[in-house]
């Protein structure tokens, strides 16, 4: 049985019980949706940030129907059918008699412990006075990253059609109304990550010059994506690209397209569990450089491999807009794809989604014409004679042909995510109860349910720092 945000009888979320489902969903564009299963699914399954339950259909064994609800098994020729959902249903003729046990039997029910469907709830015009105090927040923690100060938290940039988003071939900002590009003409060829628009406007002649007048810009700002014929993908306002976890009176909240959600605390403790055992059962050492950070950025760390046997560096080789991998290195059977990223924070939310695109196109592209796969081969190549940096990822295809590189992908593929740890004092990622970004959290278990899904092998690995330097 299903009472509001909880199930009282099944205690564990592996159980494959749910039949079908009504769902509301509070991020992206599908508001509502009705599924129907082949074959029962457990909550963990069919579970995603943002979804409210609203009707579930749930099989109860015969053991619970004679236990909880005290049907004789007489009474069960098979396994029962209960619709939950601010009341529940079962589909079954009863007499008065019957009924006024049921009624005890439930009461009973209602005193065991609970498990949550709802892991997060949204704030609505009634939590008006929390909203306003965590807009304060908000803000207070986006000048602290603008002017660097300590307590600064990330937060990354995408419009909720990510896709479009994140694959457009130039992205401008505008203030307010204006038809004017904000800075002089300047358009961005990369915009998933808040501090290169702060560095973008701290070198330019529109910097504010305190707190308040800072808070004024980013609220007018607004941001166009556009693809290579020039056609509008998406627009908005800067703050609804704006994903990051914020803190307040002991809660956490999630900040998703201009909108507030409470995260449970049971929320928090099974995306620890979740997450942390994703990583021990899946955990890859496959990258033995270490990083001179913050001395050295992400392409001069890539560039550490450029030589390697078995080894070829695609960092900034994009055709379709896509990258393919940052480093790619293969043995007799498997290939892996390493998408390498400074930080374990809530910029890791577009990561994740340029692996998933990654591993979409590539896996379609695997067994069909390698139009894709060709490509990535040859806008490698015609980086050879560019600046010294290309021109020497260029120069690796003098070792492979085209038909070489595109036999590599015959073998597994194995997408692995490459993270180094930016804190001030370095942990390991297999303690991920050290990490604080919820959203990266998140992140890195809908990616791997993603991959799952398309049956494409995916592994997490941490580059390690050459020294304790880093930031917060």
């Amino acid at each position: 049985m299903i009472t509001g945000e909880s199930m009282p009888v099944e205690k564990n979320k592996d159980d494959k019980v749910i039949k079908a489902t009504k769902e509301k969903s509070v991020v992206g564009g599908v508001l509502g949706v009705t599924k129907h299963f082949r074959s029962n699914y457990n909550l963990f399954e069919n579970n995603s940030f943002g979804k409210i339950y609203q009707e579930l259909q749930i099989d109860l064994d015969k053991q619970i129907l004679t236990d909880k609800f005290l049907f004789s098994t007489e009474d069960l020729k098979k396994d029962a059918v209960c619709v939950a959902k601010s009341s529940f249903k079962i589909n079954k003729s009863i007499s008065f008699e019957q009924l006024l046990k049921i009624i005890d039997g439930c009461e009973e029910v209602l005193k065991e412990e609970a498990i949550s469907i709802n892991n997060v709830d949204k704030l609505s015009k009634k939590n008006q006075e929390v909203i306003e105090h965590l807009k304060d927040t908000l803000y207070k923690q986006l000048w602290n990253s603008y002017s660097k100060s300590e307590g600064a938290f990330a937060f990354d940039v995408c419009h909720k059609d990510f896709e479009k988003y994140l694959t457009a071939s130039k992205y401008i900002v505008r203030k307010s109304n204006s038809s004017k590009i904000f800075f002089n003409d300047y358009d961005f060829d990369k915009l998933d990550d808040l501090e290169i628009l702060f560095d973008k406007i701290r070198r330019s002649d529109k910097e504010p010059e305190n707190k308040d007048e800072f808070i004024k810009l980013i609220k007018s700002l607004k941001i166009f994506s556009y693809n290579e014929d020039g056609d509008d993908l998406t627009h908005g306002q800067l703050i609804a690209h704006l994903m990051g976890d914020v803190s307040y009176d002991g809660g956490r909240y999630f900040f998703i397209e201009n909108k507030w959600y409470f995260i449970k605390d049971v929320f928090i403790r099974e995306l620890n569990d979740n997450c942390g055992n994703f990583i021990v059962k899946n955990y890859h050492s496959g990258l033995d450089e270490r990083w001179d950070y913050p001395n050295t950025g992400e392409n001069q760390y890539n560039e550490m491999y450029i030589g390697e046997n078995n080894t070829l560096v695609l960092d900034k080789i994009t055709p379709e807009n896509i990258e393919p991998c940052d480093i790619l290195k293969w043995d007799e059977e498997n290939l892996y794809l390493y998408h390498v990223k400074a930080g374990f924070g809530n910029t890791m939310r577009d990561l994740c989604s340029q692996i998933m695109i990654a591993a979409n196109r590539i896996n379609q592209d695997k067994n069909t014409s390698k139009e894709y796969i060709k490509k990535i081969y040859s806008v490698l190549k015609s980086k050879i004679g560019g600046e010294r940096y290309f021109d020497k990822a260029g120069k690796q295809t003098e070792s492979y042909s085209e038909e070489t590189f595109t036999a590599l992908f015959g073998k597994n593929f194995v997408f692995v995510l490459a993270v180094l740890d930016t804190g001030v004092n370095e942990r390991e990622i297999k303690n991920i109860d050290q990490f604080h970004s919820n959203i990266a959290k998140f992140s890195l278990q809908e990616l791997s349910k993603e991959m799952k899904r398309i049956d494409v092998d995916f592994k997490i690995t941490q580059i390690m720092r050459k020294d304790n330097g880093g930031s917060p």
